[in-house]
């Protein structure tokens, strides 16, 4: 391994600890455990195929999840709940403000309502697509378009 990269001990089990990294704080099992926990009965279980194309084409074995299958379309929803799921109840009642030019706001919004109804401020830029914008609307969330 070159000098300059991290050197991150196992411990005997196998399983990485919770470490930094060049100020960055890594996951441990214990974070993917509780995200795990976080997204029980919240995201749909979607299927992972083999791409037999790819895989000839990449000279290995390649997989597809397909999260184009959960409630909103994408995976961003995931680390919405999950980071919505980890505030506080007093956190939550002060609402969340995210920035997004579809996918993730959406994701937000999802996770908003799937916790209880946490109140969402978007600010996405004047051109986000219509349908993106349609799709926000089942949804009680402050929309702001700001910039592109």
């Amino acid at each position: 391994m070159p000098p300059n990269l991290p050197q991150v001990a196992k411990p005997a089990g196998g399983f990485m600890r919770r470490s930094t990294c060049k100020g960055r704080t890594m996951l441990g099992l214990e974070d993917i455990v509780a995200a795990r926990r976080n997204l029980e009965g919240l995201v749909r279980r979607t299927p992972l195929r083999h791409s037999f194309l790819l895989s000839r084409r990449a000279g290995c074995e390649l997989y597809l999840k397909l999260e184009n299958l959960q409630h909103t379309g994408a995976f961003k929803v995931r680390g919405a709940i999950n980071k919505m799921a980890s505030l506080s109840a007093e956190e939550r009642a002060k609402g969340v403000v995210a920035a997004s030019s579809g996918n993730f706001a959406l994701g937000v919004a999802y996770a908003a309502r799937a916790l209880g109804g946490v109140p969402v401020s978007l600010f996405m830029p004047v051109n986000t697509p219509l349908s993106k914008l349609d799709k926000l609307q089942e949804f009680e969330v402050r929309i702001f378009l700001r910039g592109a």
